[in-house]
């Protein structure tokens, strides 16, 4: 089946889906496709998916639960002082992960391109006993980071690239680890815009061999090349099955990112908990060609990252031997109780703005038989 008969049938799917309203009055509808409909990914390129992750497999220790949740922006300050005040009780500090320039704010500047299903059984990856997953996301995204004047809204016309990814960028991929519950796998490699300009055109095979050897040069592929090698082979093979690899949306936000280091007592092992603040969220589709509000200016999304070994911890586990912990718990427990129910909990931005992408499909479909 082509994959223009693929998003012309889902587009049908969408219309039939999401309004009642009589055939005429959904015509309008009709001009938009689903860009968030995931593609079959070949053998061949599923095959590399398990070496991308080699070596983040071989280390628990990286291996973290995401948790998602959003909340109204004055609450979740207010609970972080809170944490803050309980937790340097127990001679625990919250640390700010990323620097910010003073008068500016920390932002993040992600497209995600089309994305993909990926079978497990197939790609041979783990999927331990409990964990109930067989065909999962794939996507990819190109991120960069920049800031903008505290003074001055968070608009793309606003922001002042870091040099690193002025004209370079991160290409990643994001999908579940299957051998945990709530976790992921986020392989990336560090590659030159003039490259990712190419892809999904003709010139990216025709310049795959200068591609491949000044991206593996790059030093912060150095560490992995073997996870590099796999991910540009997953796109030359790609690009050789003509899959896509159009962009879908854009997501611009100020991101503020925490670390909370906390002892384990009974082994001295340290545990770093992760969280980010991600507020200003703006999103454009590329289908609709303008952005939409995925969220409420006021709302901020939270994300904690927490070690495997210890997002199996509750506030009835015995946490004497970790001092903080428990006040930690505690805050999480209130971010739960604080969270908005008109999103979704453990659902990302990715995933809020394809929700709001049928909503304003269905608006149109709606609004043409007025």
């Amino acid at each position: 089946m082509s994959r223009l008969f693929q998003k012309f049938s889902l587009t049908l799917v969408i219309l039939l889906a999401l309004t009642s309203a009589a055939w005429a009055n959904q015509c309008s509808a009709l001009f938009f496709t689903d860009p968030f409909t995931k593609q079959t990914m070949t053998p061949e390129m599923t095959r590399q998916v398990p070496v991308m992750v080699k070596n983040l497999k071989s280390s628990t220790t990286g291996a973290r639960v995401e948790n998602k949740w959003t909340l109204a922006k004055n609450q979740i300050q207010i609970l972080i002082g809170k944490l803050g005040s309980e937790l340097s009780k127990a001679n625990v500090i919250i640390k700010i992960r990323d620097d910010v320039r003073s008068g500016t704010r920390n932002v993040t500047h992600t497209v995600y391109l089309e994305q993909f299903s990926l079978n497990l059984k197939e790609s041979g990856l783990q999927v331990s006993e409990g964990v109930d997953l067989e065909e999962v996301t794939f996507k990819p995204r190109i991120r960069k980071y920049g800031t903008v004047g505290k003074s001055k809204p968070v608009i793309l016309q606003n922001v002042e690239f870091v040099d690193f990814t002025k004209d370079y960028s991160f290409v990643e991929f994001k999908f579940p680890d299957a051998r945990y519950n709530g976790a992921v796998f986020k392989p990336r490699m560090y590659m030159a815009d003039k490259y990712i300009k190419m892809f999904g055109t003709k010139e990216f095979l025709t310049h795959f061999d200068e591609i491949a050897a000044e991206t593996l040069k790059l030093e912060p592929n150095l560490n992995d090349s073997e996870s590099i090698k796999a991910m540009l082979k997953f796109f030359q093979i790609g690009h050789q099955k003509k899959v896509s690899f159009a962009k879908i949306a854009l997501n611009l936000y100020d991101r503020v990112s925490y670390a909370i280091d906390f002892t384990d007592n009974s082994s001295s092992a340290k545990v770093q908990i992760q969280m980010t603040l991600d507020k200003s969220i703006s999103l454009f589709i590329y289908e609709l060609g303008r952005s939409i509000e995925a969220y409420e200016p006021d709302h901020t999304v939270v994300e904690v990252k927490t070690p495997v070994e210890y997002a199996q911890y509750s506030l009835n586990s015995d946490l004497s031997q970790i001092p903080g912990y428990s006040t930690f718990l505690t805050f999480i427990n209130d971010v739960k109780t604080n969270h908005l129910p008109q999103y979704m909990e453990g659902v990302g931005k990715n995933g809020h703005g394809h929700r709001g992408f049928l909503n304003e499909v269905k608006k149109s479909s709606e609004s043409a038989g007025h």
